[in-house]
């Protein structure tokens, strides 16, 4: 007999999917076999794909079927959401019918089997996708940690070339140290000395003043002939 739930290859996932308005979304591409498989993954207002509550409904009354989602708050155009199948797998009926098995029951048994391999497959590659992602992520920064070392060896071996020019100039720059400061105390003496010159010159003026004062005097100027300069 054909198979009653046959079951394409498929990552029972939809892709990301923009909100345009409404409340309920559907069909999607995939069918289910109870509401509660579904995971409603949203991000509105910008944030990030995090679970919101959302009502999940059967578009029939068949074990295996398409169905709609449907939101408290509608999703405005710009919000994103997402649909994800995670079955949580259970036996709640056996697969005999009068003492024979059942080929409609077996087949739905294994068909359900099937859709929770899907969906770990489905995870698992996600998550080594992470994973790969994070490894070239590190590598990336290996690599760029190992160029920072070279280049520290390298600025280092040049500080200490540095350092050891700087070592070798020590004399030279103390003996440079010492000839400014003779020179700057040689330069101090002659600026005491020519201060002490300022101050003679400074007394000898008061003192030709004072005689050119007493040569024009007139003691007495009533006489004549007694000015020296009459």
């Amino acid at each position: 007999m054909a198979n009653p739930y046959p079951l394409p290859r498929e990552t029972r996932s939809s892709d990301i999917l923009q909100g345009d308005g409404r409340t309920v979304y559907g069909p999607f591409g995939f069918r289910i076999w109870d509401a509660a498989d579904i995971v409603v993954l949203t991000a509105r207002d910008g944030a990030e794909l995090a679970p919101e509550a959302a009502y999940v409904s059967k578009d029939t009354a068949a074990p295996f079927a398409f169905f709609h989602v449907g939101f408290t708050n509608a999703l405005d155009v710009g919000d994103r959401f997402q649909v994800v199948s995670r079955r949580l797998h259970e036996r709640s009926s056996d697969v005999m019918r009068g003492g024979a098995i059942s080929g409609e029951a077996l087949e739905r048994e294994l068909s359900k089997q099937a859709t929770v391999l899907q969906e770990l497959r489905r995870d698992c590659s996600g998550v080594i996708a992470r994973v790969d992602a994070h490894t070239v992520t590190l590598i990336s920064h290996g690599v760029a940690i190992t160029g920072l070392r070279r280049d520290v060896d390298r600025h280092s071996s040049e500080i200490v070339d540095l350092d050891q020019r700087l070592r070798a100039d020590v004399p030279e720059r103390l003996r440079l140290l010492a000839q400014m400061g003779t020179i700057r105390d040689q330069a101090a003496e002659q600026a005491l000395a020519a201060s002490g010159s300022a101050r003679q010159a400074g007394l000898y003026a008061e003192l030709i003043k004072a005689s050119i004062y007493d040569f024009n005097f007139d003691s007495s100027p009533d006489t004549a002939g007694y000015d020296w300069n009459s």
